[in-house]
């Protein structure tokens, strides 16, 4: 197994964007963009804990992976699953040590996370409608765990609500992907609810974070022009992956599911400007 290998499967890129989502809720608390220590280790605790879910996750889905013949290292046997799981918890006690650094907040939301992230994977096969909101939940939370340090949750509280339901739609899409790969094997909303109706609570979700989103400026609680600017890009986005999905055109209603999160951290990250 070569060091590519190792990358692949803990997504580097997937736990750049949760990092730098933590230090948006870092630097919102602070209520300015600060380069110390702590910036340094709310980054590095929150890629790590998301390097451990990443690779767990890849450990539990193996046989859907070879159903699906994914491009992944183990997958392709080019991995050690052993290893892999050796590596996931690895990551998670890394990231739960450096977040002890950060105080008694940001700890207790690293162990919180770092099991909900283990459960996910490990025994919620069956039950991923309950997953989706799981990793939802873990992708908010990087703002919570950034805000923690400071402990001024005052503007990252509202902006965790739309964070919350955008990902929640983009969870459920990655189902809509799977659909094939995932029967007889995981339980996910478009089996459970069919189809017409998972996608109409995909679009219910979406409208709900882009409500959300414009009720925070609305109510003064973000007063930056910018932020209100960003946010009408974003719910295009956001409408064209619902558009995608009606259409069922899975890859690109998640592509721009992304992008949509994507400028939705510009967003937040404007409030600082």
């Amino acid at each position: 197994m070569t060091l590519l290998d190792y990358l692949r499967i803990i997504r580097p890129l997937n736990c750049i964007v949760a990092g730098v989502a933590a230090l948006i809720g870092y630097w919102i608390s602070a209520l300015w963009i600060l380069l110390d220590l702590n910036a340094l280790l709310v980054f590095l605790a929150v890629f790590l804990v998301c390097a451990g879910g990443q690779a767990v996750n890849d450990y539990f889905d193996l046989e859907i992976d070879r159903r699906k013949k994914a491009k992944k290292a183990l997958a392709l046997g080019k991995a050690n699953a052993g290893i892999v799981f050796s590596l996931a918890l690895l990551l998670f006690a890394a990231g739960i040590l450096v977040s002890y650094f950060l105080g008694f907040f940001a700890f207790l939301i690293a162990v919180i996370m770092s099991l909900l992230l283990f459960s996910y994977s490990a025994f919620f096969q069956k039950a991923k409608f309950f997953g989706n909101w799981i990793v939802a939940l873990g992708t908010a939370m990087t703002l919570v765990f950034g805000a923690s340090v400071i402990g001024n949750f005052e503007v990252v509280f509202w902006l965790f609500w739309p964070m919350l339901f955008a990902n929640l739609s983009r969870e459920i899409i990655k189902d809509f992907e799977d659909l094939n790969a995932d029967k007889g094997l995981k339980n996910t909303l478009p089996m459970v609810l069919g189809v017409k109706r998972a996608k109409l609570l995909v679009g219910i979700f979406y409208i709900i974070a882009i409500v959300l989103a414009f009720w925070i400026f609305s109510f003064g609680i973000v007063q930056s022009l910018a932020y209100l600017l960003l946010l009408f890009p974003t719910t295009l986005v956001f409408l064209l992956s619902a558009k995608a999905l009606g259409w069922n055109s899975f890859a690109k209603a998640q592509a721009f599911s992304k992008l949509g999160m994507l400028l939705a951290l510009l967003a937040f990250f404007a409030i600082l400007v």
